[in-house]
């Protein structure tokens, strides 16, 4: 394998000095920026392409940031199944639940300034909320996955494709238990619960306030949605047979019901409605880098005090969720590591969240660090998976 690397003196927005490298694997190509410190997760990159790897890439993206600096920036393979389209450096990526982190990142810059307070019931921001006896959940339970509402029980086939449409059924239904006893993930509906809070308490969307507050000041790409304009830019989406079941093959359950709302389109991945629309339990939009920029920000309480970071990646219990049947250490939006399902190298400091398929981000407070991986070939597996998996281990040996 030739590589071509040059060491270029970059804008002193990345930080300085960072190599370039350029190269073909099997075929793709692979390119992009880093430090020269960082050379094993640059390898493990490389690695993914390889025909011989475990889950040989179509295209993917990592990034690092590091105190706001950006130390690897790599981009590869394909935006398309025909190969036909290479990964850029601005091609933005669907990465499912990793926008469940994006999203808690809203929701506490919004704590941080007074306009949501946790221990509130949501009710209290939204008084429709409270029918069917809903008046005891608070808006720490819609974080921590414990609020009850793990589907939208009563939604109607495509009604994902609606945040009125969603809220509304969610406004009107009882929980499915006692707020704040039991866990169970909530797959879609947390995006929609936590929308409603920002647009009643902000008046913004999630998807303008992500823009305007977080996204646009820190100049990272990554987006609630993505406008048809921007479709060229978009990676498809590749599943397997398996990744998402038949909504109307899946048994009566907290399963089904947290797919209520649904069709029976496996790949709504690729979808106008899921592109365009605005669920922030799952269709963030973005790079790697963007990702990777958003979390190293708020590990270094540059989006909100110290004090409002460190409450909202305290641990808040260790249950059973309901929903996939998974032990996680959850904390106010955010995993944090929880073996064997979802891990950032070990650290007791690191908070994030996956994606189904294998994307990943996450922050840490020790080193103000953020990482991103993002990828369109998708697996069926429910965890990290070896491609994240041997990126974030080779990123824990570059910083060790």
């Amino acid at each position: 394998m030739e590589l071509e690397q040059l060491s270029v003196k970059l804008p002193a927005a990345t930080g300085g000095d960072l190599e370039w490298i350029s190269t073909h694997i099997d075929g793709a190509p692979v390119r992009g920026w880093y430090d020269p410190a960082f050379k094993q997760t640059r390898d493990a990159f490389l690695a993914l392409y390889d025909n011989g790897a475990e889950e040989p890439e179509v295209g993917s993206t990592v990034g690092v940031v590091i105190g706001g600096r950006t130390v690897v920036e790599l981009v590869g393979g394909w935006q398309d199944p025909g190969r036909t389209r290479q990964w850029e450096f601005a091609t933005a990526v669907n990465q499912m639940s990793v926008t469940k982190g994006i999203a808690a990142i809203c929701i506490h810059v919004l704590v941080d300034r007074g306009l949501l307070d946790l221990d509130q019931p949501v009710a209290a921001y939204w008084p429709e909320f409270a029918a069917e006896g809903k008046h005891d959940v608070l808006v720490r339970h819609v974080l921590d996955m414990t609020a009850g509402l793990p589907g939208a029980v009563g939604a109607s086939p495509g009604d994902i494709y609606s945040h009125e449409r969603m809220v509304a059924v969610l406004a009107a239904i009882p929980t499915s238990w006692p707020p704040g006893t039991r866990a169970g993930y909530h797959v879609l509906t947390q995006g929609y619960l936590l929308n409603e809070l920002v647009r009643r308490t902000d008046g913004r969307t999630m998807g303008r306030f992500l823009e305007e507050e977080i996204a646009g000041p820190l100049g990272a790409d990554f987006h609630l949605g993505i406008p048809l304009s921007e479709a060229r830019r978009t990676a498809q989406w590749l599943l397997p047979d398996g990744v998402f079941p038949r909504v109307s093959d899946i048994p009566p359950g907290f399963f089904a019901d947290s797919w209520s709302g649904s069709t029976d389109d496996t790949a709504f991945q690729n979808t106008v409605g899921w592109r365009t629309g605005e669920c922030p339990s799952g269709n963030g939009h973005g790079t790697a880098l963007g990702t990777a920029a958003i979390y190293s920000a708020f590990a270094s309480a540059r989006l909100t005090t110290a004090a409002t970071r460190d409450r909202a990646i305290t641990e808040q219990h260790n249950l059973v969720e309901e929903v996939l049947g998974r032990r996680y250490h959850q904390a106010l939006g955010f995993l944090l590591d929880s073996l064997p399902t979802v891990t950032y190298g070990g650290s007791a400091t690191a908070f994030g969240h996956h994606g189904i398929g294998g994307s990943l981000g996450f922050g840490d407070t020790e080193g103000e660090i953020g990482f991103g991986y993002a990828m369109n070939r998708v697996h069926t597996r429910p965890e990290n998976g070896p491609r994240a998996g041997s990126l974030v281990a080779a990123l824990r040996r570059d910083l060790a």
